[in-house]
């Protein structure tokens, strides 16, 4: 009798823990207001190693002259970053460098301004395999 109440005391605290970190994780999960000016083009979810990922630009909201893209969770490494317009054109956009977790880059100036954005491509990876997976954020201007 006694095994099977240590049992249930030990179980329960299992529990317990591991409800307050995935409610300390979910609590760091929420959308990010986007900046002032900015319209949140779309997120993606960034794992713990190299990743390739689209983002879809809907219209009417398609037509931008700047992109910037934010982190949360993690600090990521954008390694490269590509426009695909409507026409079917495509644009190398210049931001290999690690955006720190929390932040997000500089703003980004499109060579097609104005044009309807299809997609958007990405290859990355994360930084800091303890600190969990990225949340990306694009936004337009």
């Amino acid at each position: 009798m006694r095994k099977a109440t240590m049992a249930c005391a030990f179980m329960a605290s299992v529990l317990l823990t591991s409800g307050a970190v995935a409610q300390e994780r979910d609590r760091d999960k929420t959308p990010r207001t986007p900046p002032a000016g900015w319209t949140e083009i779309g997120n993606s979810h960034a794992k713990h190693m190299s990743d390739n990922d689209t983002i879809k630009v809907f219209a009417p909201n398609n037509k931008f002259r700047q992109l910037k893209v934010a982190v949360a969770d993690a600090s990521l490494h954008v390694k490269e970053m590509i426009v695909v317009y409507d026409d079917g054109g495509k644009e190398n956009v210049p931001i290999r460098y690690v955006v720190q977790k929390g932040s997000e880059s500089d703003a980004l100036d499109l060579q097609r301004p104005g044009r309807p954005i299809r997609q958007v491509d990405f290859k990355y990876d994360t930084r800091g395999w303890l600190h969990g997976s990225a949340d990306v954020f694009l936004y337009g201007r």
